[in-house]
């Protein structure tokens, strides 16, 4: 048996969820393709990539409008129904944008937050909006982790906080047979043969990073940070792939709770090798 004109994408569906999903709920007329909570902080050099499955090869654009009312727009890919299409809608890594009204660019001094809309060729909406928060908070560190939620979308987690960098060392050693020499009628060794002898050495970093305190509903979204199979962390502006260690996190449910901050140990994916 053959079966043709499937497709799939890199997402998850909670298993409560799929029982009643249908793909329907993701296309341009219902909602983008991520789970990142409405009023989801960032800071103003956070990238961010969202996906959502297009209604055939109508024109779409992603159109932003921030809170002192500027409206912008940029042009995204039209594809067939079938495909999943995504665009950059981070802070930090707009794009070119299209002023619509008001004054650019679209994140000012003063601007607070902005919204993501998919809409058509006349700027109407066709999906529902994100939107993401500006923050402003005095930063210690500047560390930014970037990861695909479970729906396949790309968001950024900042850590704000003290963070602190360690490295592991590994090294292979092996025992050498020390000859020595003979001097005069005498056999001896010099003080700098060497017996024990080290074959590689590899570094290994790992970082402890701090989040700013965080609102309920990005602690919840936190957890697809953690679980992630796909992160990257970015030092000094230049992203490297990266592995989240956390084996176990904890959820906070208490609609009161305010002052929610999370503490993580990540590594480098790739270690350093020292020449030998």
């Amino acid at each position: 048996m053959t079966k043709s004109s499937f497709y799939v994408w890199n997402g998850v569906i909670p298993w409560l969820e799929f029982r009643t999903y249908q793909d329907s709920q993701f296309t341009s007329g219902a909602a983008f393709m991520t789970n990142v909570p409405d009023n989801f902080r960032i800071s103003t050099t956070a990238d961010a990539f969202v996906h959502w499955k297009p209604d055939a090869t109508a024109t779409r654009r992603l159109f932003f409008e921030n809170s002192n009312g500027d409206t912008f727009y940029k042009d995204v890919t039209s594809l067939s129904g079938e495909w999943i299409v995504g665009a950059s809608c981070g802070a930090g890594n707009l794009g070119t944008l299209t002023l619509v009204s008001g004054s650019a660019p679209l994140v000012q001094s003063d601007t607070d937050w902005y919204d993501v809309t998919l809409v058509d060729g006349s700027n109407v909406a066709v999906s529902s909006s994100i939107r993401f928060y500006i923050d402003r908070t005095c930063n210690i560190e500047d560390f930014e982790i970037l990861f695909m939620d479970r729906l396949g979308s790309w968001m950024p987690f900042s850590f704000q906080l003290n963070a602190f960098e360690s490295g592991t060392i590994t090294k292979s050693e092996y025992n050498q047979d020390n000859q020595g020499s003979a001097s005069g009628t005498d056999w001896t060794y010099e003080t700098t043969d060497r017996g024990m002898k080290v074959l590689t050495v590899d570094v290994s970093k790992q970082f402890t990073l701090n989040t700013n305190w965080m609102t309920l509903e990005m602690n919840q979204y936190f957890e697809e940070l953690l679980t992630s199979p796909e992160t990257y962390i970015k030092i000094d502006d230049v992203y490297q792939a990266c592995i989240i260690k956390e084996t176990s996190f904890e959820t906070v449910r208490q609609r009161g709770k305010k002052l929610i901050r999370k503490t993580i140990k990540v590594e480098l994916a790739n270690r350093d090798s020292i020449n030998g």
